[in-house]
């Protein structure tokens, strides 16, 4: 009986593999295929520049600066003269700025990235020197009457803890901009902290 049994469950086992089915064959339907294309369709506009991309690409260039910095409402400001360098990258889809300068004698240099963010509707920018470690992000919107980008964000400060900004590009005409940066800390009211007056080489 037990050769039996055992032979019946050799030909049970073998009779299934016999039949298991191969593998499945999966094939797009065409509506899949027209959602991918209207996919595709959506990302091909959505990376495409807009008039606020050649408004950016119209800083382009070296400019020469001058600088003001206010450390604190009790100190005289500090000034200084640099050169900032702005260039298109990326298809045209975002304008990088390095600047380098002196500024109480110590050498300051630092590089930013400004995008227009199409989904948002919002600029974009970030910005990193050597006076720090952290990246600062910030987001904005362009005032059209006074040709004026102003943006807003925040930072932890090692100084004086969490801290607000808001910075402006004043583009004044094709060879004078001005930045402008004012800053509000715990306790304090907001006060300007930097300006830059730029003049294309």
């Amino acid at each position: 009986m037990k050769k039996i049994a055992i032979l019946f469950i050799l030909v049970f086992v073998t009779s299934c593999k016999n039949q298991r089915p191969g593998p499945i064959a999966v094939s797009s339907s065409n509506a899949n295929q027209a959602l991918d294309a209207t996919i595709m369709n959506e990302l091909t506009k959505y990376k495409e520049p807009t008039d606020m991309h050649k408004l950016l690409a119209s800083i382009v260039g070296m400019w020469n600066t001058e600088e003001t910095n206010w450390m604190d409402e009790k100190t005289p400001p500090q000034k200084s003269t640099g050169t900032s360098e702005y260039k298109m990258i990326l298809g045209g889809r975002y304008l990088q700025y390095t600047h380098k300068s002196i500024l109480g004698g110590v050498p300051f240099e630092g590089m930013g990235v400004i995008g227009y963010d199409k989904n948002k509707k919002v600029f974009v920018s970030s910005w990193q020197d050597n006076w720090g470690t952290s990246i600062l992000y910030y987001e904005g919107s362009i005032d059209s009457a006074t040709n004026t980008i102003i943006f807003l964000g925040q930072y932890d400060d090692p100084i004086y803890g969490k801290a607000y900004f808001r910075k402006k590009i004043i583009m004044i005409d094709d060879r004078h901009m001005e930045e402008e940066m004012y800053i509000t800390v715990k306790g304090s009211k907001e006060s300007k902290n930097f300006e830059m007056k730029l003049t294309r080489q």
